[in-house]
């Protein structure tokens, strides 16, 4: 996979780290496709009163032509450049990120104790910037 990995998060926790390694493996959630890039849905250092930090944890696998920011500014649905057009075409970036969610709960193959906490799952459910 194409991705910018753990390195560029700031203080993550070790549970928010395995949260972006298992993230980074996923299809895109808008296409399906491979080779995507971790996007971070409102930034790496997104706080919410009473929850901390939801930047580690709101974090979509996004086909590359969609997000880097060299290959994208020309694509029609490009998440960095043309947002309102993505989110018209696949939903909004926190309807996807529910859906991943719902599916990691169900996956055998991740550790529930490394999931987002109830708190989180909220903040990012509601969050507008």
């Amino acid at each position: 996979h194409y991705c910018f990995g753990v390195a560029q998060m700031s203080n993550p926790t070790a549970s928010q780290k395995r949260w972006l390694e298992y993230v980074s493996e996923m299809p895109c959630v808008a296409t399906g496709f491979q080779m995507t890039q971790t996007h971070h849905i409102w930034g790496r250092e997104t706080k919410v009163k009473g929850v901390g930090n939801i930047g580690h944890w709101a974090i979509l696998p996004i086909w590359y032509c969609l997000h880097d920011v060299a290959y994208s500014k020309d694509h029609e649905y490009s998440v960095t450049h043309a947002k309102n057009a993505f989110e018209a075409k696949y939903g909004t970036q926190a309807e996807l990120w529910v859906a991943m969610y719902e599916a990691a709960v169900l996956d055998d193959s991740f550790d529930n104790e490394d999931l987002p906490s109830y708190a989180v799952v909220a903040a990012i459910e509601n969050y507008r910037r």
